[in-house]
């Protein structure tokens, strides 16, 4: 895998974006972000979500079984 990869999710007023990242140290993470409208003329606003390899599964796990109930 290369060190930095993107992928993007279309949502309505909202896109997720889903980036492999590499810290200073070289290790690497995946940081899930969030841009929505905050209203009409006011611009956009992001959340960041931070998973580090130590948790990655276990992150991937809970979210298959939750979004399985839906």
């Amino acid at each position: 895998m290369e060190s930095s990869s993107s992928r993007a999710v279309k949502a309505g007023k909202r896109t997720y974006f889903f980036d492999i990242k590499k810290s200073k140290q070289g290790e690497r993470y995946l940081a899930i972000t969030e841009s929505r409208l905050k209203g009409q003329g006011q611009g956009r606003e992001r959340s960041t979500i931070l998973v580090f390899p130590e948790t990655v599964n276990e992150f991937v796990e809970t979210l298959n079984e939750l979004t399985q109930a839906l």
